[in-house]
């Protein structure tokens, strides 16, 4: 049963995700270089991220533990993903930008190897530590996600400049 409280959550993350896939829609469609394929893949990606944000609220029971892991294993996969895609709009930067930028984004992927590590030791989660250990892992991912978005956007920003 969703509380109004989560209601309001559900519709604000709603909210917040369509508005930034429509920010970087526009941007997306100033830069000079695949103008279309990005229009279009960015209101697909908007789309799924705004399914997603709506699952994410979903809050696991101890018995549903193999179903987080799951979950937070496709988490992982996106944020690789991610991770890749940034590597691939590097190698189209200047050697000034990658030098800068190789450094933040090696961290990044020690960070989802760490988080990895986090994910594997769900199934070691016990009824008392099984909290902790969902809190510790959604954290670490949202945590995660939100670098990536900024060293995603400051790579973009190089490029327009």
């Amino acid at each position: 049963m969703i509380t109004m409280k989560n209601q309001t959550l559900v519709i604000t993350i709603l909210s917040s995700a369509f508005m930034a896939a429509t920010a970087l829609h526009a941007q997306n469609t100033n830069q000079q270089f695949n103008n279309a394929q990005c229009a279009s893949k960015d209101l697909k990606d908007a789309s799924c991220k705004i399914h997603r944000a709506a699952n994410d609220l979903k809050d696991y029971t101890f018995e549903e533990k193999d179903a987080f892991k799951i979950k937070m294993r496709d988490d992982l996969s996106d944020v690789n993903n991610s991770l890749d895609h940034l590597n691939t709009k590097l190698e189209h930067a200047g050697t000034a930008t990658r030098e800068e930028a190789q450094p933040k984004i090696d961290a990044l992927r020690t960070k989802s190897d760490q988080l990895g590590k986090k994910i594997e030791a769900i199934q070691d989660a016990t009824a008392s530590t099984w909290e902790n250990v969902k809190t510790d892992s959604k954290n670490s991912y949202m945590e995660l996600k939100g670098k990536i978005r900024r060293e995603n956007k400051w790579l973009s920003d190089k490029f327009a400049s």
